[in-house]
């Protein structure tokens, strides 16, 4: 008890246990501390008698004119004035730091200094994706990316993860953990799994929290999960008694792996700071549209809480946005780079943009695409990393339609640097070999000699898929079906207009949520009518609003003598299913991967999916 003490500056009553930690009476237990900080509409001190009542063993705060009721708690309450502070940077000797163990280009190790980071390191300090240096006593935590954007990130997110472990598929102690829209997802490294080279995703979880972007408690309850997990599932009886007899002041039994965590940062959680105590090795920042004005009322305070996902990245970093993603001379990104440098840029009509991709036309589903990145400023370290310099890489993959080739190219950029620099010296270390070397990421002729490798495209067939939900093409059915998460205008138009060609017909089936932004609603209703031949407009989470009100106000100012309203979202499916012939598609879209329907305050089961392949079964 005494580190955790010493971290946080103060003396815990005798006998004080802490197993936990939480900044929710929802998740308050026995041994418990609560953390009562600045909530989004009140702050958290508020809860602080009920946590001690719910069993925390202590509580903490920043709220200088908290009065206390019960005195007789009174010593388990402990103010702690700069506990919700921003992580900083700070030198090596100080003390109360975590440094980042992140695969970069440079050896410099970034120190970090935050109270509550590294007192939820201290806390789960058995955990194995957190670690100490023996050479000065400081926590070492994984290395964080993040990716936010109107659309996109869930795709960008999911298939940074997948790369990630792709490349070290090897059965080394690497791990990608995704966390996002669809729960957290890691990779099991086991012998047993022959199939892929010792490797097996997890389902999905979302047991732990409820939003795109977890806050940091949930983050360490996350890793706190998995490392039980692994651990259970991966180690013999006696390697677990040797890891529990482990002491806090030791180096875990377990080193820490490399461990990159992908994660989907949501407006909500930057303009709340949820991840303001962690520091990011990569950010991307992939396109602005407008969405949740619900919540943040403006536009123009949507593209701050974009931005500020740059405050969040360490000295050794890197930032990229889309060159489109935001108009370069609105108000907004002026005042941001009056004081910021431009992030790196990533283009697909600008060839100028700092990382240029070319993707070749036409894209098929189902068919091999192809796309070359073109990098036109210096790397760090490239003569390092690269044998050739070279400057453009070619890929392939199956990812359909082009914004989905979008989605990747963020993807690569975001991941390790040897999928933007394939030919690099790692792919030919004596001990890899040059035939593994090259089925790595090549599907080549044993003849093909190594000075020739630049000139085929790197396959990322095998490696990436896109996530449940996303463009997802029902394959084993007879009839063309997608199901896509698409859920505001401009989605709308990027996901319909690259499908269009494909087929002679698409009927489209949407509805707009209740007790959300009601701009949007006619914007959506009119890219459907502008892209579709036949609209069926039904719930989508109504919540407490009447359904007629929605399609009400998403008809506002179109013509609606192609479209039906069909409330009830299975019969909608149904019966779109019988307006569509051989050649045509039925496109449903706004619910993707999602397995709820909120109506009237109660929440039922119901997926696209299923009910699809009721229909055909």
């Amino acid at each position: 008890m005494n580190e955790l003490e010493k971290i946080l500056g103060v003396t815990f009553p005798n006998n004080t246990v802490i197993t936990n930690a939480t900044n929710t009476t929802k998740k308050v237990k026995k041994n418990s501390i609560f953390f009562g900080l600045q909530g989004t509409k009140v702050h958290g001190s508020k809860y602080i008698e009920e946590a001690i009542e719910l069993g925390a063993s202590v509580a903490v705060h920043d709220d200088p004119n908290l009065k206390i009721n019960n005195t007789d708690i009174e010593d388990k309450i402990f103010y702690i004035e700069d506990i919700d502070d921003s992580w900083k940077e700070v030198e090596k000797h100080e003390k109360n730091c975590v440094f980042i163990n992140a695969v970069t280009e440079s050896d410099e190790l970034v120190y970090i200094s935050n109270k509550l980071l590294v007192f939820l390191c201290a806390l789960n300090s058995s955990c194995r994706f957190i670690s100490r240096s023996l050479e000065t006593g400081h926590y070492v935590i994984p290395s964080f990316n993040g990716f936010t954007g109107t659309n996109g990130k869930t795709s960008s997110a999911f298939m940074a993860h997948q790369l990630e472990n792709s490349f070290y598929a090897d059965g080394t102690d690497f791990q990608s953990i995704y966390i996002g829209t669809l729960g957290f997802q890691y990779y099991e490294h086991n012998d047993h799994y022959y199939e892929n080279n010792g490797m097996k995703a997890t389902n999905f979880d979302t047991s732990i929290s409820g939003n795109t972007t977890p806050d940091i408690f949930e983050i360490f309850e996350i890793l706190r999960k998995i490392s039980d997990d692994t651990l259970n599932n991966n180690t013999t009886e006696s390697e677990l008694e040797i890891y529990k007899e482990v002491s806090d002041d030791e180096y875990p039994f377990y080193q820490i792996p490399e461990t990159t965590i992908n994660i989907e940062i949501s407006s909500h959680a930057l303009d709340q700071g949820r991840l303001k105590y962690l520091p990011f090795s990569k950010v991307a920042l992939m396109n602005i549209g407008s969405d949740h004005i619900d919540y943040h009322r403006t536009i123009n305070e949507y593209e701050k809480s974009k931005l500020r996902i740059f405050d969040l990245v360490h000295k050794n970093g890197k930032k990229y946005i889309g060159i489109n993603a935001i108009n370069t001379e609105s108000k907004v990104f002026k005042e941001y780079l009056a004081h910021h440098e431009m992030p790196i840029t990533i283009g697909f009509e600008d060839k100028s943009a700092d990382i240029y991709c070319e993707i070749s036309k036409p894209i098929k589903s189902g068919k091999e695409n192809t796309f070359k990145i073109t990098r036109n400023i210096p790397w760090d370290d490239a003569d390092i990393y690269i044998n050739s310099h070279s400057l453009e890489i070619e890929y392939a993959c199956k990812i359909f339609p082009e914004f989905n080739i979008h989605n990747l190219v963020f993807s690569i950029v975001m991941t390790s640097d040897s999928f933007m620099f394939p030919n690099a010296e790692c792919f030919y270390e004596p001990e890899v070999g040059r035939e593994e070397a090259i089925a790595i990421d090549y599907e080549l002729d044993e003849d093909i000699k190594d000075e020739d490798i630049n000139s085929y495209p790197v396959k990322l067939n095998k490696r990436v898929q896109l996530p449940p939900g996303r463009t997802q093409i029902i394959s084993d059915i007879p009839a063309n079906v997608i199901i896509d998460y698409a859920h505001n205008a401009e989605s709308f138009d990027f996901f319909l207009s690259s499908i269009k060609d494909s087929y002679e017909k698409l009927v489209i089936i949407f509805g707009c949520g209740g007790d959300r932004d009601k701009d949007k609603r006619p914007k959506m209703l009119a890219s459907a009518i502008q892209h579709g031949d036949k609209i069926i407009f039904t719930s989508d989470n109504s919540r407490n609003e009447k359904f007629k009100d929605i399609f009400n106000d998403a008809s506002e100012g179109n013509d609606i003598k192609d479209v039906s309203m069909i409330e009830d979202r299975k019969e909608a499916i149904i019966h779109g299913a019988k307006l569509i012939n051989k050649n045509d598609c039925l496109v449903i879209l706004g619910k993707g991967h999602e397995e709820t329907q909120e109506i009237n305050r109660e929440v039922t089961h119901f997926s696209d999916y299923e009910v699809v392949h009721e229909i055909y079964k």
